[in-house]
């Protein structure tokens, strides 16, 4: 059997590259011939979160600048490495080394990826920012996190041809500002945008960004047509709504027919669509692949006319579903009578820490859900351990999960009559830092049912979970919801 670090050496490169740059570091100190190569991967690759550790990486990048800088592909730096404290915008005194910062960014002239919070003191201590960033022209995406809006169309790399990513968040955006959009017109392969605030003065003089498919934005002020959003950036299929005032003398002649939207102020179809009931509002009318609602328990349980109007207008095939054990039976009796093209629901369950047991949801929710016409299903479980009686062993709590996972299938498979696989995790959530989200983290068990005639007479026989995340693949793509056909022969 060959030694990993035996293999060609442009083998090793191409697979040590894709490591993020703290592995590539533990890598290079378990072998004397791999660490070259680790060493050279992981400063392509960077990921700053303190200033001495900001400091170290200047002082070591600068010490070679010519054969170390030209191999830095993407950096990232958080507020803390730049000495701002967790949730601030401004520092009294900085606590880094800018020139140094300044000349390291200048001589990385093969940057791909920069992401950078706290833009605002970083500019004031840096003037000369905008015009490193101006010469960056392999730049690909580009994250500028608390951004004066002033400045933010000077910090664009302008020169460069292959930006596809843009973040600009935090800025300060005002109706007496210049708008920003019309020069994301230079950038033709411009693909994702996230903004944290458009005004209507940003659509006074309209302009067409047909390249954009992924759109996020912060918020969206009240007074903006739904029509001038959808004509500036018409080719959106991923869209994330984090928060927006509507106006509802701002939507066009908004109907709904034979699960179409008419109106003309909405997009055609939308791949996916994500935000807060509060958000929606119910105002997104055309037909949606994937419905993402993201909620806080608050607002689960206090805003289900403006959840169930979403939902009922989009139409969704599949829906993604963050919930809570102590929400209500009748959330879930709606869910079943608002959504005729559903076939795949996808629902991520805590107890928000207050302490209540999956019991009460095991006990309301499947009767609750018999009206779906789902092919799949998949529930994740996190947090329920605040439920759990104190002084419990890891034993004990180990049979209180094996109890809801012998018990949870049967039930759901027995009330959904329509359901042909199921998966069921029971684990933990975690944060990554550096894609900025949440994930589950757990085992999830995945079973295919099947019937023998009867309703009640439900065979569960396991299968590997790589077939679940093909039948959720599958659902969740053009080649389905163009038929809504499922044969359900998946091995």
């Amino acid at each position: 059997m060959t030694h990993f670090a035996s293999l060609n050496e442009d083998v090793l490169n191409s697979i040590i590259s894709r490591l993020r740059f703290r592995d590539a570091l533990s890598l290079s100190e378990t072998c004397r011939n791999l660490h070259p190569i680790s060493v050279g991967n992981a400063i392509s690759d960077v990921y700053l979160t303190h200033p001495g550790q900001l400091e170290r990486f200047c002082i070591y990048m600068l010490a070679d600048a010519q054969n170390r800088l030209l191999r830095l592909r993407r950096l990232e730096i958080v507020a803390q490495a730049l000495g701002v404290p967790s949730g601030e915008e401004t520092w009294e005194s900085p606590m880094i080394p800018i020139e140094k910062l300044a000349d390291a960014l200048e001589g990385a002239s093969n940057l791909e990826k920069l992401d950078i919070e706290c833009v605002q003191p970083l500019l004031e201590a840096m003037p000369r920012l905008p015009s490193i960033l101006l010469r960056l022209r392999g730049m690909k995406e580009l994250a500028l996190r608390h951004v004066p809006f002033a400045a933010a169309k000077d910090l664009l790399p302008t020169r460069s041809t292959h930006l596809r990513m843009l973040i600009l968040t935090e800025a300060s955006f005002t109706s007496a500002s210049p708008t920003i959009l019309k020069h994301l017109a230079s950038f033709p392969q411009l693909t994702r945008l996230e903004c944290s605030t458009l005004y209507v003065s940003d659509f006074e003089h309209p302009v067409t960004l047909p390249s954009i498919t992924h759109l996020v934005i912060g918020q969206w002020g009240h007074d903006i047509p739904l029509a001038s959003i959808a004509n500036t950036f018409p080719g959106v299929r991923r869209l994330h709504v984090k928060s927006i005032i509507w106006d509802l003398s701002m939507i066009d002649d908004v109907r709904w027919h034979a699960g179409e939207s008419i109106a003309t102020g909405c997009w055609n179809h939308l791949d996916e669509l994500c935000g807060t009931a509060e958000a929606l509002g119910g105002y997104i009318t055309c037909p949606v692949r994937m419905f993402r609602r993201l909620a806080s328990r608050a607002e689960f349980l206090y805003e289900l006319e403006e959840g169930t109007a979403a939902i009922r207008r989009t139409a969704p095939v599949c829906i993604s579903l963050y919930t809570f054990t102590d929400s209500p039976w009748h959330v879930w009796k709606r869910l079943g009578e608002n959504t005729p093209r559903l076939r795949f629901l996808d629902i991520h369950v805590s107890d928000a820490g207050i302490g209540t047991s999956m019991d009460t949801w095991m006990e309301n929710v499947p009767p609750a859900l018999q009206s779906l016409r789902i092919v799949c299903m998949r529930l994740q479980i996190t947090d329920i351990c605040h439920a759990m009686p104190a002084g419990l062993s890891s034993s004990d709590m180990l049979d209180l999960e094996q109890d809801v996972i012998n018990t949870l299938p049967n039930l759901l498979a027995r009330y959904i009559a329509s359901l042909q696989y199921l998966g069921i995790g029971i684990g933990d959530k975690r944060y990554d830092m550096y894609t900025r989200s949440w994930s589950f983290v757990g085992k999830t068990s995945w079973w295919r049912v099947s019937r023998d005639g009867q309703e009640d007479n439900v065979r569960m026989e396991p299968i590997s979970a790589d077939i679940g995340e093909r039948v959720i693949a599958y659902i969740d793509s053009a080649e389905f919801e163009a038929t809504m056909q499922f044969d359900g022969t998946y091995s």
